[in-house]
């Protein structure tokens, strides 16, 4: 029994991590819709990456797997003048997923291209998929790199709203079923496997563009008109989800389940 606690209290202290999105809410003629700066009619949106432990069911599975490397893009932003955004989609981040056969996870870790904010994203996005994979966290290793060359050599990556793309991707990686090539994806996701909304619509649509990718997957609420027209005239079909499930069908054509399964 007390062992047990020790091990809860420590995956609590690992797994815990609170921040914001950089999210705003704006009223528009056309309604409500979602930017990643201040404006008009706007009010700042916090969303919490994660606020509770990761400790596995009491059924969790820890079945051995291939470790396996997701290749997925990513969608940010970055500023190009005072108050003005650009789409910085300019890099594949390379997620590999492998199982930790001592148990002694989850082990998180990113290199130094991303932010605290994207590190917290990507806990949240590991304890996301053990749960809906029913699979025991502490036997799970995900490691976060990106490539980059010449002046972006130096750039950060920061923020929440990779949250639904890595949780997608790691369940993937256990359950061994490949991503589609051809779509995107920018949400957060919280404990309760629901996807929340992001910020930076436009430019994460030209982002998706720029990897010749025809499917962006955003969250339930987001699909606004300014949205549907900039993915029309892109020529990037717009995809709402709701949950990490409607994201994980709508990514690999396969439902999400339990591991076994």
């Amino acid at each position: 029994m007390a062992t047990r606690l020790l091990v809860t209290l420590v995956l609590a202290v690992l797994a815990t991590s609170v921040g914001h999105a950089e999210t705003w809410m704006c009223s528009e003629p056309e309604g409500a819709i979602f930017r990643d700066h201040a404006g008009p009619n706007c009010r700042e949106i916090y969303t919490t990456h994660f606020s509770t432990p990761v400790v596995p069911p009491l059924q969790a599975v820890s079945t051995p797997f291939p470790a396996t490397i997701r290749h997925v893009p990513i969608l940010s932003t970055k500023d190009a003048g005072p108050g003005v955004k650009q789409a910085g989609g300019i890099a594949l981040a390379t997620l590999t997923i492998s199982h930790v056969s001592q148990g002694t996870g989850p082990a998180v870790s990113a290199d130094a291209h991303f932010g605290k904010d994207s590190r917290a994203a990507l806990g949240a996005a590991l304890a996301a998929s053990a749960k809906a994979l029913g699979y025991d966290a502490r036997y799970l290793k995900v490691r976060l790199s990106s490539q980059l060359n010449g002046k972006e050599r130096k750039r950060t990556f920061n923020g929440p709203s990779a949250g639904m793309m890595w949780a997608v991707a790691i369940a993937s990686g256990i359950l061994g079923d490949p991503l589609r090539t051809d779509v995107c994806l920018a949400g957060t996701v919280a404990s309760d496997l629901s996807i929340g909304p992001v910020g930076g619509l436009e430019e994460k649509i030209k982002g998706c563009k720029q990897f010749d990718r025809h499917e962006l997957i955003l969250p339930a609420g987001q699909n606004s008109i300014p949205v549907v027209w900039n993915g029309i005239g892109s020529g990037v079909k717009v995809t709402e989800v709701g949950t990490l499930g409607e994201a994980y069908v709508a990514a690999t054509g396969r439902p999400l389940r339990e591991v076994g399964r």
